[in-house]
């Protein structure tokens, strides 16, 4: 019974720090994820900003156009 309690507490161990591992790369993957949608929202933020620019430089060149 003895050798059986030493082995099960030795196999919790080994499977608790399993979890504590498993644990701590999914806090990582987590953080990693959340910085690359907070990149991923500010490039698409810059590119509807030049988007908007390009359009109003398109409007202006047109009104220049025909004002010739």
């Amino acid at each position: 019974m003895r050798k059986e309690q030493k082995n099960q507490t030795r196999v919790n161990r080994v499977y608790n720090h399993e979890l504590k591992v498993t644990n701590e790369k999914a806090k990582k993957l987590n953080t990693t994820s959340f910085q690359g949608q907070r990149v991923s929202e500010e490039t698409n933020n810059q590119i509807l900003a030049l988007k908007a620019k390009h359009e109003a430089e398109k409007f202006s060149f047109e009104k220049k156009i025909k004002d010739l």
